[in-house]
């Protein structure tokens, strides 16, 4: 799988990386974690149930899809 060497690179750039099976949304996670992070930060899903896209659009999740908050 991928995530091994993704996290690798990411923390070799100043990255914190943060992977999960399932969230609601990824910027939903990424929002509870952007007050005590200190550096830049990647969230990163295998799935959304609850995506979100630009000004409150429903974001589609289809499985195999990359879903992630910068």
């Amino acid at each position: 799988m991928l995530i091994q060497p993704l996290a690798k690179c990411l923390k070799d750039n100043n990255f914190e990386f943060f992977h999960f099976d399932t969230v609601t949304s990824t910027m939903h996670e990424a929002k509870h974690k952007i007050d005590y992070v200190k550096n830049s930060f990647i969230v990163l899903a295998n799935k959304q149930t609850i995506g979100r896209g630009r000004r409150g659009n429903k974001w589609i999740s289809n499985d195999g899809n990359i879903f992630c908050s910068i």
